[in-house]
């Protein structure tokens, strides 16, 4: 029996290096080539980005489409550039024939089974209106060259503890529903999401939230996908995760304040951090006993240090003490700051 068409959309700047690894491991794909095809929307990168990527799928002979964002003349309702614009763009390029859209990010390498077990996840629910999306969940890249550095940061975003064995990081195959997918593994219907689109007020981050808090404010639900996995690169610099953390945590306040509700569990527990960490100096004039949750959180750090040395087998591992101590610091300092900016 024919596989239906589906579209695979990829946004990307200056990333000529990893998306050329990324479409190689999607050029493996177990699903046939005749049967999707690849939409790049290119943030005006200034290395050789597009040249590159249309070299690569000429060659392999995968049907393609390439456009720059800055270029793109269609703008219609959209009116602010950034992943949510590019991610617009993409989907309204997808073929006619497309019954699904795929996304992942320009520096993933996917499972050779990938895009085969998505659409057999979202081919289950068919008949199902309210099934909108499948996806998840992101694994740590191991196989390309990354400093033992990036590895450290990649297992402690993923880490089981700090993430409260978030099934976005962990495979847990009994679950079947989950309140939100991340864009960089996902399958949807091309009829509901063309419906929906990106919302452009988030230039970037929180922008796949977005779009499914608005999707299950509709009651429609997301299908957990255990079998579809890759591997996600991160940033290669402790300044660089800072600055990508902080970014984050902008669009945090920004969607808080949009729809009058906190959207994650971090969120509040980051700011009672803050709040407690702000308090604690007039606090210590009374008792040293406030500094008992302080030792707690020295236990969780302990916690997570074990945790990723086992992964990384290197003492680069003791970054994860001041992480855990500063990291949800710096998320609710950004927090307050965006929140309460006009």
């Amino acid at each position: 029996m024919s596989k239906p068409f589906i579209s695979i959309c990829i946004i990307t700047k200056d990333e000529e290096k990893h998306l050329l690894k990324t479409l190689e491991y999607l050029s493996k794909q177990s699903y046939w080539k005749e049967n999707f095809e690849i939409i790049i929307v290119d943030w005006n990168s200034k290395d050789n980005t597009i040249k590159s990527a249309d070299y690569f799928l000429n060659k392999e002979w995968i049907t393609h489409t390439i456009v720059s964002e800055k270029n793109y003349e269609n703008k219609r309702w959209w009116y602010n550039y950034g992943h949510s614009f590019a991610r617009n763009v993409s989907i309204d390029l997808v073929s006619d024939k497309s019954k699904y859209v795929a996304q992942i990010d320009a520096d993933c390498r996917a499972d050779e089974k990938r895009l085969e077990n998505l659409y057999e996840k979202i081919k289950s629910a068919e008949n199902d209106e309210k099934i909108a999306w499948a996806g998840w969940p992101r694994l740590v890249e191991t196989k390309w060259k990354i400093s033992k550095f990036e590895l450290m940061l990649n297992n402690y975003f993923c880490s089981y503890i700090m993430t409260l064995w978030n099934p976005a990081y962990c495979v847990r195959k009994w679950i079947k529903y989950i309140p939100s997918i991340a864009w960089y593994n996902s399958i949807y219907k091309v009829k509901i999401i063309k419906k929906y689109m990106f919302n452009t007020a988030y230039a970037t981050f929180f922008d796949d939230i977005e779009i499914n808090y608005r999707l299950s404010k509709d009651w429609y639900k997301f299908l957990y996908c255990s079998e579809a996995k890759i591997r996600h690169r991160l940033n290669e610099t402790f300044w660089q995760f800072l600055k990508h953390m902080k970014k984050y945590w902008w669009w945090a306040a920004k969607m808080t304040k949009y729809y009058k509700a906190i959207p994650r569990l971090y969120v509040v527990l980051s700011l009672w951090y803050l709040l407690y960490t702000i308090a604690l100096i007039p606090l210590l004039f009374w008792s040293w006993i406030f500094v008992l949750p302080y030792w707690l959180v020295f236990l969780l750090a302990t916690a997570v240090f074990i945790e990723n040395i086992k992964k990384t087998k290197s003492l680069i591992s003791l970054w994860c003490y001041p992480l855990v101590f500063l990291h949800p610091l710096m998320y609710g300092l950004w927090f307050v700051k965006e929140f309460f900016k006009k």
